[in-house]
């Protein structure tokens, strides 16, 4: 299951990579930077916080609102740099909380989460919720980025 879970979450970096994104605009923007600088600091914190399988649907389902509160709050011509970031970054936990899914999902004597094993069906609805986000924060990247 272990390698199953991996190899969705590789054909999903390969729509976007959301750490990189998130070091380009770190990159451009003095504040930006800052906010990355202390999400990567605190990096280990997060990853200690995900421990089921539903602290990983609630990590879905902030990337899902991130996304959704730029489509119905942000007018046409008047998105800023910080909407790009806050859905990146959403992604970029969303992804976290997967990886940790794919490795401790396999039970294991050793193992401090209380992950439960799923069906591939149901990891399969997770990734295509997770790639029909990408979609719409893809499109509203396209959106944002047109408004210049």
């Amino acid at each position: 299951m272990k390698e199953y879970i991996e190899e969705k979450i590789k054909k999903l970096q390969e729509r976007g990579d959301p750490k990189g994104y998130l070091s380009r605009l770190a990159s451009t923007d003095t504040e930006i930077r800052r906010l990355w600088k202390a999400e990567v600091q605190k990096d280990n914190t997060c990853w200690r916080n995900i421990n089921t399988n539903a602290d990983v649907i609630d990590l879905i389902e902030h990337f899902d609102g991130q996304v959704r509160f730029v489509e119905d709050n942000v007018p046409y011509g008047s998105g800023h740099i910080e909407d790009g970031y806050n859905m990146a970054l959403a992604e970029y936990r969303a992804i976290q909380g997967l990886r940790k899914m794919a490795q401790f999902i396999d039970p294991n004597p050793f193992n401090q989460t209380h992950f439960t094993p799923i069906s591939e069906n149901e990891i399969d609805r997770l990734f295509e919720r997770m790639n029909s986000i990408v979609d719409r924060m893809n499109n509203q990247n396209f959106r944002r980025a047109m408004q210049d």
